[in-house]
């Protein structure tokens, strides 16, 4: 997982749009997002794609005083070695639920 990333209104993003199903949906331009910030998320549920709000991170964890989430403190990488996704602690969790 990448770090930071950035979302420019391009029409390489459009056509992408297009082919997910979303036409005539724009995620709204952002440059340099770090980890724990908000941004747009296409997910698939039921069958069907969706650009929705959300936090980029994998490992996220409520916030102490409830008030929304956060990147879990105890992690503070976001890459992963390839030899170690199904025995390392941080990555072997989210990578056997996610389709491994």
């Amino acid at each position: 997982m990448c770090g930071r990333y950035n979302v420019t209104d391009s029409p390489e993003i459009q056509t992408l749009m297009g082919e997910l199903g979303l036409s005539g949906m724009k995620p709204s331009p952002q440059l340099n997002v770090p980890p724990g910030d908000k941004g747009e998320f296409v997910i698939e549920a039921d069958g069907e794609r969706q650009l929705i709000p959300g936090i980029w991170s994998l490992l996220i964890e409520r916030r102490p005083d409830g008030n929304g989430f956060r990147p879990n403190p105890k992690f503070q990488t976001f890459n992963a070695r390839s030899d170690r996704l199904t025995s390392s602690t941080l990555w072997k969790r989210p990578f056997l639920q996610n389709g491994a």
